[in-house]
């Protein structure tokens, strides 16, 4: 990540440059990081354990599934099953159940 000027960021997706995602398992690439509002590319792997993770979500999460697919559940009422091309925000607060396929790859946005 580099910040090009005031509040403009760019960022290349080298293979080097993803970190463990302590969070859910997986691994992650930070394209800015401000506080409640944050942006990347997170990536399942072989990293990634099998089972789902459930996390409480710090600020509106949007999410845009890239590769593969992930089963999401939101507070245990809702179950959204997304693929390639699908998009969805859930609200600050929400508490998630993560369970991606192996290739699953996602942008993703805390706002």
């Amino acid at each position: 990540m580099a910040e090009i000027e005031t509040g403009v960021y760019v960022s290349r997706t080298d293979p080097d440059e993803w970190e463990p995602d302590d969070e859910v398992g997986g691994s992650a690439h930070m394209l800015f990081d401000h506080g409640a509002t944050k942006a990347g590319l997170w990536r399942a792997g072989p990293e990634r354990p099998g089972s789902p993770v459930e996390v409480e979500i710090p600020s509106r999460e949007t999410i845009v599934v890239l590769e593969g697919s992930v089963r999401v559940g939101v507070n245990g009422e809702l179950t959204l099953d997304l693929a390639r091309g699908d998009m969805t925000s859930v609200p600050e607060g929400a508490r998630i159940t993560w369970d991606p396929d192996p290739d699953c790859k996602v942008f993703w946005m805390y706002s």
